[in-house]
């Protein structure tokens, strides 16, 4: 009924079906700390075959956390990671280690909350993100108000998709993405013209601080 709590303090976790599962269907927070290796080699299903899957399963629900500490590894058959919100209240992710997903991809955010909670994404220095699967998703999210941040040291192998309502990406001198792969802030401002959207109220906001970027225009979508 309360807060979920769950610290790995080191050593690797192996799971069928996840790594590390975290369902709390009370109206607490909850919290997991990765401090070594986690890893779900079971077949990849709707919800299995995550290395860490969380979700705050009550509309009443609280906060989502992950924290992934350097030099640690997590991986899925399915997803690396999978943070779920049902409810009004945010999902943060720190990470700063390598998670390599399958062929879902590397990160998943999801938000059932109208009009999406924020999903707060650090990726920190020492993180790096991709996926062995054919659709090369390294992160995606789904209805939440995303804000993205790749900080530099961090290195993102694989596709960027975010979904719908406002999105914010940010990414610092020193991050690394790999050429010719999309990065697509998602469908919030669908019939809204960009240039002339001075409230942005709608608009998906892509920053490059303290950096040149050199790549095609049409890896970057939907900002």
């Amino acid at each position: 009924a309360g807060d979920l709590n769950i610290t790995q303090q080191t050593g690797d976790i192996t799971g069928h079906v996840t790594g590390i599962g975290a369902n709390n269907l009370g109206t607490g927070a909850i919290v997991v700390n990765v401090n070594g290796t986690v890893k779900a080699t079971g077949p990849a299903g709707s919800a299995s075959g995550v290395g860490v899957f969380a979700t705050s399963n009550n509309p009443a629900g609280g906060k989502v956390t992950l924290n992934q500490a350097l030099g640690t590894s997590i991986s899925g058959t399915n997803w690396g990671v999978g943070l779920n919100q049902f409810g009004p209240q945010p999902i943060e992710f720190n990470a700063q280690g390598t998670i390599i997903g399958g062929v879902g991809g590397g990160v998943y955010t999801a938000s059932a909350n109208p009009p999406g909670s924020p999903v707060i994404f650090n990726a920190m220095s020492g993180a790096n993100i991709s996926s062995t699967g054919t659709d090369n998703i390294a992160i995606r999210d789904g209805g939440g108000q995303a804000q993205l941040t790749l900080f530099g040291g961090s290195t993102v192998n694989g596709h960027v998709r975010l979904g719908s309502n406002s999105d914010r990406m940010l990414v610092k001198s020193g991050a690394v993405i790999s050429t010719n792969t999309v990065i697509d802030g998602g469908s919030s401002f669908a019939g809204v013209d960009l240039i002339t959207d001075t409230a942005n109220t709608n608009t998906n906001k892509l920053t490059f601080e303290q950096t040149q970027v050199t790549r095609p225009g049409a890896t970057l979508l939907n900002w």
